[in-house]
């Protein structure tokens, strides 16, 4: 009994060790990463030549090693001149982006005859009309806007826009840039007042990655869960759906998105914001508006699931919407389909990554470059 007696002891003090040890390296970051297995961020890992690579956004939620990209990231330079521009670019992650090749703002500057302006927003809340009173934009002549949006996102941005046409009716430019700065300046309060208190006390966010990603325990998740796909076929619920050829990972929030169906009083709703949009950045700041919207991956590649659904078209169907408003678009699911017919091979989009792949970027570069709507 005594035997057993020390032996549970001892059981206990490793559990309290343990224990109180994730708590301090989880809170006490200098010395948690220490022992981290990685510390580069989501998806990212070190490879044989030492250099760090982007595994991919998805594959960094399912660790399925049959997904790992192996990408380099190009950092976006942002020293242009918003005034002296005659093309201002407002996007997401895919303008951001550059994945084995320059990110589109980068590009466009180097290979296209108009001078171009880009600069990354912190956050999708931020409308057109916000946008262009962050930069200081003072108004031209013949020049253009071009709006970039992932199609899983474009619903929820679109209807934000009506924000902007509402209060316009009645405000300025000035009001514009005070009530972004007031919007900013009350979560930064908030922040100060609450979160900090409470992160130090009592947030377990930190404790938990430390538990998950520590050199004792990552190494073991990440066997297991190859194991469970390669012997079950278990994968992460963020990335529900897969193929073997091509492997390709799908992103949860795409095939969400494709398969609530739109109505048709729903699409002209978003069309008649962004038109409205793009009246009020034509009457402000004389830009012409084109749109620009990136295909989700399962919208071009979801047709080879088995017994996956058709697509429901809620691209070529709000691009006719914004067409019928007067409305310039970049037809970019029309080139990706197309070219995906003619090259099936080459794959538009990253296996392990919702973002568009090299040879994907290049056609959007070119359908701008080559648009009549510039010429």
């Amino acid at each position: 009994m005594k035997v057993l007696k020390k032996i549970t002891i001892f059981i206990l003090f490793i559990f309290f060790f343990l224990g109180a040890f994730f708590l301090v390296a989880g809170k006490d970051k200098e010395l948690g990463r220490k022992f981290l297995y990685q510390d580069y961020g989501t998806g990212i890992y070190l490879g044989d030549d030492g250099k760090k690579y982007l595994g991919g956004d998805l594959f960094g939620f399912s660790e399925v090693e049959r997904f790992k990209e192996k990408i380099q990231n190009t950092p976006l330079t942002a020293d242009w001149s918003v005034n002296e521009a005659a093309v201002i670019l407002k996007g997401d992650s895919f303008f951001n982006t550059g994945y084995d090749s320059d990110p589109v703002p980068n590009a466009l500057e180097n290979n296209w005859n108009q001078k171009i302006f880009y600069k990354p927003t912190s956050g999708r809340e931020v409308t057109p009309l916000k946008y262009l009173a962050e930069i200081n934009y003072q108004t031209g002549t013949g020049k253009y806007f071009i709006l970039e949006t992932v199609e899983r996102n474009a619903v929820e941005r679109a209807r934000g826009l009506e924000f902007d046409f509402k209060n316009n009716s009645v405000s300025d430019i000035n009001t514009l840039k005070n009530d972004y700065w007031s919007d900013i300046k009350s979560r930064v309060k908030v922040f100060i007042t609450k979160s900090n208190i409470r992160s130090v006390l009592f947030d377990r966010v930190s404790v938990e990655y430390f538990i998950k990603n520590n050199i004792l325990f990552r190494p073991v998740n990440i066997w297991l869960k190859n194991k469970a796909f390669n012997w079950f076929g278990d994968i992460n619920s963020k990335t529900p759906i897969y193929l073997d050829n091509p492997n390709l990972l799908f992103f949860d929030a795409e095939i969400n998105f494709n398969e609530d169906k739109k109505k048709l009083e729903e699409i002209n709703y978003l069309a008649d914001n962004i038109a409205q949009e793009a009246r009020l950045i034509q009457e402000k700041y004389n830009l012409t508006f084109v749109y620009l919207i990136i295909p989700n991956k399962f919208s071009v590649y979801g047709d080879l699931v088995a017994g996956g659904k058709s697509y429901d078209n809620f691209i070529p169907l709000l691009q006719a919407a914004l067409q019928k408003r007067g409305i310039q678009y970049i037809d970019v699911y029309q080139i990706f389909t197309q070219y995906k017919k003619t090259n099936p091979d080459d794959l538009l989009f990253y296996g392990g990554d919702t973002h568009y792949s090299p040879v994907g970027k290049q056609l959007v570069i070119d359908e701008i470059i080559n648009s009549k709507i510039f010429k």
